[in-house]
């Protein structure tokens, strides 16, 4: 459960050539117990986590309980700028895209916020928000135990349900600042 956030057109550094692995030869050996063919996947996917990481711009993850606090820090900062599709997209994983010029004005206001130590006025009630959501879902007939079976604990902290991270939400704005617009799935 989580949000990829893909740039539509990333910075690539260093002349990098993203890894590449057909859908075809990736079914063919990953459920292979071939040694040799095992390998080649694990190259794969070390080939892919160094060109990411070297490419900030090309994506960015978090699951769902990271992404959701900064989500509404977002649509809340730039509610001005963001569609009702924008906004609505922001907690959806639909494809919504988001171009360059507005992932640089988010990448902007929110690089405003960190450096003017505002992020707070926002992180707070965002939690408490998505806290209150949660515990009326936890609390509906029916859904007895699903959050559970999920692997979500109950936790009396609201900043713990729905953590917030600085260094989560700068990696975001180096994100913006690099993606050349973005899509979320």
């Amino acid at each position: 459960m989580g949000f990829d956030i893909y740039g539509l057109d990333p910075v690539i550094h260093d002349g990098m050539v993203k890894p590449e692995m057909s859908d075809k030869e990736f079914k063919d050996i990953a459920d292979s117990e071939d040694p040799v063919k095992k390998k080649r996947v694990e190259e794969y996917f070390n080939e892919m986590e160094k060109y990411e990481s070297a490419n900030i711009g090309f994506y960015f993850r978090n699951n769902v309980w990271w992404w959701r606090p900064l989500a509404m820090i977002i649509e809340e900062s730039c509610k001005d700028l963001l569609t009702k599709k924008q906004v609505e997209g922001l907690h959806m994983n639909d494809g919504v895209k988001y171009p360059k010029e507005l992932a640089l004005e988010i990448a902007r206001r929110l690089d405003e916020m960190v450096e003017a130590g505002m992020i707070n006025q926002y992180v707070k009630p965002a939690q408490h928000e998505l806290n209150t959501t949660a515990d009326t879902f936890r609390n509906r007939k029916g859904t007895e135990g699903m959050l559970s079976k999920l692997g979500i604990k109950s936790i009396e902290d609201e900043s713990e349900k729905y953590p917030f991270n600085m260094n989560n939400m700068k990696n975001f704005i180096r994100f913006l600042k690099e993606c050349g617009g973005f899509e979320i799935w």
